[in-house]
C-alpha cells in the first residue's frame, strides 16, 4: 500500500527532531499509521471532493491522515500545539479528535479516567475535558488496557487491525508529498503547568472603624501631654491614637483599614461642620480638631458625672473605587462649675438706712426709711433651691412667686423680684434677685456714743443640682439716732423776790429716735446724775444750793426758787446744765441760762 512503513528501514534512520507549523507537523508526524489505499479513477471520470481529486478542499485531501499520539506516563497526552478538541469521538478503544482540515488525531486506549490532555505545553483543564467528555457520551475506561516496561516502545493496534510501533514509524510517501521532506520524528518540550488566564484582580472596599475622643467643658486636661485646654479635642480617624485622661471610659481613635497595602487612604468629606455643642474641622488626611462652644448653657449646666455626646460621620476612600464609612463620636463631660452670688459685699454695707428718719426721729423721712438693690447668681449645673434668712424663695424648679419676706425686730427684708436665666432646655442656671428693706423702728443695740451702726444681715444661699452651694449675705446698716440738746431761753429773777421761775428744757431739743430724756444736771457742783438728788415723788428731784432751791423731772421740767438774803449785787449766775440720754446711752448736753 502508497503508506506502508518500512519498520526496519525507519529504526535505522538517523531522524533528527524538528519543529514544524500544524500542517507540516500534521503531515510528518512519525506516528502516521497506515491509511486507506487510493482508489483507482475510471476514465472519463472526473474525481469528486471525498476522493481527493484536484480542485478539494484542505479537508478531504487530509481526511484519510491519522496521527497517533501515544498514552504516556501517568495517563498524560502531548498533543501538537494548536490542536482542536471539539470534536472527540471513541472508535475501536481509541480517544479520536477530528480536525477541522479532516486530520484524525487519535490516543490509543486514551479514554480513561484521570486523563491529563496538553496541547502543545499548555494543559487543558481537566474540568473542560471532562464537560467535553459528557457532552460528546465518552465514559473513561478505569485505565489504558496497553502498558509495558517504563520508556520501553509498545506495540499499538490501529483501527484497521495492524500493529504499529508506537515509537517509531515513517510517512512514506506521505501521499504523494514524501519528496518534499525526508522522514521527521515529532519533538514536544516537557510539559509544563501554566495558568491560562489569571483573572482582573477585584478591588475591595476599605473598612472603616469608629472613632472616639472627648472634652470637658472649663478647666485644662490633666494630661499634660495633650496641653491644651479641655473645651478641645484633636485626633486623626485614620490612625490608632489613644485618647487618655478622660474622667471615665476609655477613648481613641482607629486606623481604617484596606486589604491592599499600596492603598492611601483619605478622607473624603473633609470640611468644617457645626455641630450641636461645638465645631468639627476634619482634614482629608484624616487630621481633625473639635472645640466645644463652653458658652453654651446647655454644657455648662453639665454637673459633674453628667455628658453629653455628638456624632459626625465620615466617608473614605482607597483611590482605587473603593470607599467606607464611619463615624467620630465626641463625648463631653461636665464638671462641677460650683455656685456664684454677685453683687452683695463681703461685710456691708449692701444698703444703708437711718433712725433719724423713724417719725420719732430726729429728721423724719418716711420714704427714706425704705432702700432697694439686687443681686445675682450663677449655678450652671442648674439650680435647686435658693433661700434667704433659712426662707425658701426658690424650689422645683420655679420661683415661690408673690413677694416673699423676712421680719427683724426693727425691719422687714421682702423680695420683690426674679429674673432668672435659662438654659436651651429650660433649666435655671442663674438669675438677678431684686429686694428692699424698710426700716419699721429704732435699736437700742447702738453700744457706742454717736452715731454709731448696726448691721441688719440676711444670708442667701443658693444650692445647685449637684449640691454646690455658695452663701452671701444682704448688709443693711442701720444708723443711730442720737438726741440733739439745744441751750435754752435765758430766765431771769430779782433779788429777795417772792416765788420761783419755771421751764422745761426738752421743750426745744431733738430727743431722737431712742427717746431721749433728762438724766443728768449741774447747778454748780459738777454733773450729776438726776437721781442723785432729794426725791420728793412722782420723779421729782430736789438740789439745794447757795443760790436757791431746784427741782427736775426727767421729762425735762425744772424749777428754781433763789433763796432770801442772795445778794446780786455783784450779780449772780444761777444757770444750769443738763443733759440728755436716749435709749442706748447716746446723749447729749445743753444750758439753761439763770441770772
Amino acid at each position: 500500500m502508497a503508506n506502508d512503513v518500512n519498520k526496519d528501514q525507519a529504526q535505522n534512520q538517523d531522524i533528527n527532531p524538528i519543529e514544524l507549523d500544524d500542517t507540516i507537523l500534521l503531515a510528518q508526524a512519525e506516528d502516521v499509521v497506515e491509511s486507506e489505499e487510493e482508489q483507482p479513477v475510471e476514465e472519463n471520470q472526473e474525481p469528486t471532493e471525498e476522493e481527493g481529486g484536484e480542485g478539494t478542499n484542505a479537508g478531504a485531501e487530509n481526511a484519510n491522515l491519522r496521527v497517533e499520539i501515544p498514552l504516556g506516563e501517568n495517563n498524560v497526552a502531548q498533543l501538537p500545539e494548536g490542536a482542536d478538541l471539539t470534536q472527540p469521538r471513541v472508535v475501536d478503544g481509541e480517544l479520536e479528535f477530528l480536525q477541522p482540515d479532516g486530520t484524525i488525531i487519535f490516543v490509543p486506549n486514551g479514554a480513561v479516567e484521570g486523563m491529563t490532555v496538553f496541547v502543545g505545553d499548555v494543559e487543558f483543564p481537566s474540568e473542560a475535558l471532562q464537560a467535553l467528555f459528557d457532552a460528546n457520551n465518552i465514559q473513561p475506561a478505569a485505565g489504558p488496557s496497553v502498558t509495558g516496561e517504563a520508556d520501553t516502545p509498545q506495540p499499538v493496534q490501529d483501527s484497521h487491525g495492524a500493529y504499529q510501533d508506537s515509537s517509531q514509524g515513517s510517512i512514506g510517501d506521505g501521499l504523494g508529498i514524501s519528496p518534499l521532506l525526508p522522514p521527521t520524528a515529532l519533538a514536544f518540550a516537557t510539559p509544563e503547568q501554566e495558568e491560562i488566564y489569571e483573572g482582573p484582580e477585584t478591588n475591595v472596599d476599605p473598612i472603616g472603624l469608629d472613632d472616639t475622643n472627648w472634652v470637658q467643658e472649663d478647666g485644662e486636661y490633666s494630661d499634660s501631654a495633650r496641653a491644651s485646654f479641655q473645651g478641645e479635642a484633636t485626633g486623626n480617624v485614620l490612625e490608632n491614637i489613644n485618647h487618655p485622661g478622660a474622667p471615665a471610659g476609655d477613648f481613641a481613635d482607629q486606623a481604617d483599614t484596606d486589604e491592599n497595602p499600596t492603598d492611601t487612604l483619605t478622607v473624603t468629606n473633609a470640611g468644617t461642620y457645626f455641630g450641636q455643642y461645638g465645631t468639627l474641622v476634619l482634614n482629608d488626611d484624616g487630621s481633625y480638631t473639635y472645640s466645644l462652644n463652653s458658652q453654651d448653657l446647655v454644657i455648662q449646666s453639665l454637673s459633674e458625672g453628667e455628658t453629653l455626646t455628638e456624632s459626625f460621620p465620615y466617608s473614605i476612600s482607597d483611590g482605587n473605587g473603593g470607599t467606607g464609612s464611619a463615624t467620630l463620636t465626641i463625648t463631653i463631660f461636665g464638671s462641677d462649675d460650683g455656685v456664684f452670688i454677685n453683687g452683695l459685699t463681703v461685710e456691708g454695707p449692701d444698703e444703708i438706712v437711718y433712725e433719724a428718719n423713724l417719725s420719732d426721729g430726729t429728721a423724719p423721712d418716711n420714704a427714706a426709711l425704705t432702700q432697694s438693690g439686687t443681686f445675682s447668681f450663677n449655678a450652671l449645673d442648674g439650680t435647686q433651691t435658693i433661700t434667704i434668712e433659712g426662707v425658701t424663695i426658690f424650689e422645683n424648679g420655679a420661683f415661690v412667686g408673690g413677694t416673699p419676706t423676712v421680719g427683724t425686730s426693727i425691719g422687714t427684708l421682702t423680695i420683690t423680684s426674679f429674673t432668672p436665666i435659662t438654659s436651651s432646655t429650660g433649666e435655671v442656671v442663674g438669675g438677678t434677685i431684686g429686694y428692699s428693706y424698710t426700716l419699721d423702728a429704732n435699736s437700742e443695740d447702738h453700744n457706742n456714743a454717736g452715731n454709731d451702726t448696726i448691721v441688719e444681715a440676711f444670708d442667701v444661699e443658693v444650692t445647685d443640682e449637684d449640691g454646690s452651694s455658695d452663701i452671701a449675705t444682704i448688709h443693711i446698716e442701720v444708723v443711730d439716732d442720737v438726741p440733739d440738746a439745744i441751750d435754752d431761753g435765758a430766765q431771769s429773777v430779782a433779788e429777795d423776790a417772792v416765788g420761783t421761775i419755771s421751764g422745761n428744757v426738752l421743750s426745744n431739743d431733738e430727743l431722737g429716735a431712742d427717746g431721749a430724756s433728762l438724766t443728768h444736771i449741774d447747778v454748780g457742783s459738777g454733773m450729776v446724775a438726776l437721781t442723785s438728788g432729794t426725791d420728793l415723788g412722782g420723779g421729782v428731784y430736789q438740789f439745794v444750793t447757795a443760790n436757791g432751791t431746784y427741782t427736775f423731772t426727767s421729762a425735762g421740767a425744772w424749777t428754781f426758787d433763789p433763796n432770801a438774803n442772795l445778794d446780786n449785787a455783784a450779780g449772780v449766775d444761777a444757770s444750769f446744765d443738763y443733759t440728755l440720754t436716749d435709749g442706748d446711752n447716746d446723749a447729749d448736753t445743753a444750758t439753761q441760762p439763770i441770772t
